[in-house]
């Protein structure tokens, strides 16, 4: 077990939306608030070590609501280089708060619960990762132990 309060949250919220047409798809409402407000406010009320944001360059208004969230942002100067990018950049600030573990989150899951990262917290151990999988598919939010990273 990796217990969530020993863990930091990294948030990628760097994509470039480019399926999503106008705008930037995290800041379209959902259920009366911003779509990456679930996924921030979610991170709030749980005990993290702390949680972080990989944003883009030029998104004042994404990176005002993280900031009031309490996150602390990375900027990542290259967003079109992919998920990855944002992932080494977020795990890197993490790693450098010395947690046991990163739990990364996408921007873009407004359903994610305390429930489902507490499973995780359950399942992760300094070795091992939880990995989320959704019909044999895996993905975030994924518990990585910080071990893991050296």
């Amino acid at each position: 077990m990796i217990p969530l309060e020993d863990s930091v949250a990294v948030l990628l919220c760097a994509g470039l939306s480019q399926r999503f047409g106008q705008g930037n798809k995290l800041l379209a409402p959902l259920d009366g608030k911003p779509l990456v407000a679930h996924a921030a406010e979610l991170c709030t009320r749980v005990p993290f070590a702390g949680r972080i944001a990989v944003v883009s360059p030029g998104e004042p208004a994404l990176s005002a609501l993280l900031l009031n969230l309490g996150f602390d942002l990375v900027l990542n100067p290259q967003p079109e280089a992919g998920k990855d990018s944002s992932l080494r950049l977020g795990f890197g600030r993490a790693l450098a708060l010395d947690p046991r573990g990163a739990l990364v989150l996408l921007g873009d899951m407004p359903h994610i619960n305390v429930e489902l990262l507490a499973a995780l917290s359950a399942a992760a151990d300094d070795e091992i990762a939880a990995i989320s999988s959704t019909g044999g598919h895996l993905s975030p939010p994924t518990l990585i132990p910080a071990r893991a990273a050296g």
